[in-house]
């Protein structure tokens, strides 16, 4: 089947499966981080060798129809790639309970005891 076939499209009877939109609040891992910029990158290359005049938002727009990735999202990954060279996946920082250390030998026993 063509899809650039006019003709052959209206005469199949074929569905053709778009991909289901992404999740809310779904974190990317660097690899992901880094196949977005690397669409980002090509886009833009695409928009010059071609002598078309795009601005860097609509070149953000058509990188966000391409992956499927909210604008503001691409926005945090070209801002990330001009600040560090390489893509960390973003871990969630978790508060730790301070260590008791000044604790009078009497007190550790027990402490140890319980």
């Amino acid at each position: 089947m063509d899809l650039c076939n006019p003709e052959e499209q209206h005469s199949s009877k074929t569905m053709v499966k778009l991909s289901p939109p992404r999740k809310v609040n779904v974190t990317l891992l660097a690899q992901s981080r880094k196949m977005v910029y690397d669409v980002y990158c090509f886009m833009k290359k695409d928009a010059a060798k071609q002598n078309c005049i795009m601005t860097k938002n609509q070149i953000m727009a058509r990188t966000s129809e391409a992956t499927q990735i909210s604008v503001s999202t691409i926005r945090r990954i070209l801002q990330e790639a001009k600040t560090s060279d390489i893509f960390k996946t973003p871990g969630t920082v978790r508060k730790r309970t301070k260590p008791i250390t000044d604790l009078a030998q009497s007190d550790k026993e027990i402490v140890k005891q319980c």
